[in-house]
């Protein structure tokens, strides 16, 4: 009798610990912490993840919210983060910081608005180390200078990344995106009104643009901003332009792309694109790998410049259409459908010329080597 008693003391002690585990299960398959909106400041860490925000919420000028490894803000609906204080995210590579979705089922781009470290009268600032954006409309929008996103990836958003001048007073420059990853995006990184920003080490795919880099301020053109040492592949637009000027692209793969470096043919109105700077870079496999308009009614000059970089294994590797003063020197430009052009625009007064073409390897493209 008492054998039987030890036996059913036992299966209980047992059916309660496995009930007790399905119960922990449970509640970290909820959010441990509801946020309903409003000011947040502090410290989130894993003990309170993950994080379920129920509204708008945002961090007040003068307070900080700190962001610990491994902790998950999980966004139930479209709302956003707005930072006018101080936003640090910090994980690690092995322990993350995830900006998501809560939606369990078929999430999807949109589900939440995204982070904003705001610019103007309460101006932000943000550092994202080793942190994950997904499901988003505008996953991280900077406006104000001076902040960093290292680590980090942005996957299924509408935009990934977008540093965008809301007012010269406070423009959003001097930012740094490295060794970062952007994937399946609508637009990854979008650069507006913007100047002095880096984009380096980071890969860029499966996204209709993968770098936009635009000006809509009239007389502040996006300038001296620069993409280094990353890879585009398997976007429409590896990189689009539109009325930029003193932009660098310097040792980059961008291959397998539809279109590797491309200017808008319209948006370059009045203020074309001028003083690029295409140097050292691979673009490989693309329909058009470097295509570059220069429509400016005010009639200045292009003066881009494309040195030493290898163009192999496209439709048409390089075509400068309107160009003035642009000078094509070095390159390897062989396997190509088409190999370069120069060309005017004839039908709205602008000829190409005083270009300087020299020194470039021209082999095995099936049609023509240069002209213009």
């Amino acid at each position: 009798m008492k054998r039987i008693g030890t036996i059913t003391l036992v299966c209980l002690l047992v059916f309660a610990g496995f009930a007790g585990l399905v119960n922990i299960s449970s509640e970290n398959a909820r959010a441990a912490t509801s946020i309903t909106g409003g000011a947040v400041s502090g410290v989130w860490n894993q003990a309170g993840s993950p994080y379920w925000i129920e509204g708008d919420i945002n961090v007040p000028t003068g307070n900080t919210l700190e962001i610990w490894d491994g902790t998950e803000v999980r966004f139930n609906g479209a709302y956003s983060l707005q930072v006018q204080g101080t936003l640090i995210a910090n994980g690690t590579e092995s322990s993350v910081v995830r900006f998501t979705s809560n939606v369990s089922v078929s999430p999807g781009k949109g589900d939440w608005r995204g982070v904003r470290i705001q610019s103007g009268l309460l101006t932000g600032q943000g550092t994202f180390e080793y942190c994950n954006f997904s499901y988003a409309g505008r996953a991280l929008v900077i406006q104000s200078g001076n902040n960093r996103v290292t680590n980090s990836s942005f996957f299924m958003n509408r935009n990934g990344t977008e540093l965008s001048t809301i007012t010269p007073v406070a423009p959003a420059d001097d930012n740094i995106i490295e060794n970062s990853t952007y994937s399946y995006n609508n637009n990854s990184i979008v650069i507006s009104d913007a100047s002095n920003n880096r984009i380096s080490n980071s890969t860029i795919s499966q996204s209709e643009n993968g770098t936009v880099i635009t000006s809509a301020i009239p007389f502040f053109p996006s300038s001296y901003n620069k993409v280094e040492n990353s890879t585009y592949t398997s976007n429409i637009n590896g990189i689009y332009l539109s009325s930029v000027s003193n932009t660098s692209f310097l040792y980059n793969n961008i291959s397998y792309n539809m279109n590797g470096i491309v200017s808008d043919f319209f948006g370059g109105m009045p203020f074309a694109d001028h003083n690029i700077l295409i140097r050292n870079n691979i673009t490989h496999n693309t329909e058009n790998g470097t295509l570059l308009f220069n429509i400016n009614l005010f009639g200045n000059p292009s003066q881009n410049y494309i040195f030493d970089n290898n163009m192999s294994f496209n439709n048409m590797s390089l075509t400068l259409a309107g160009s003035e003063g642009d000078r094509v020197i070095n390159n390897t430009i062989t396997n190509n459908s088409m190999g370069a052009q120069v060309v005017g625009l004839s039908m709205i007064g602008l000829p190409s010329g005083n270009n300087t073409v020299s020194g470039n390897t021209f082999s095995d493209n099936t049609g023509m080597a240069m002209t213009g």
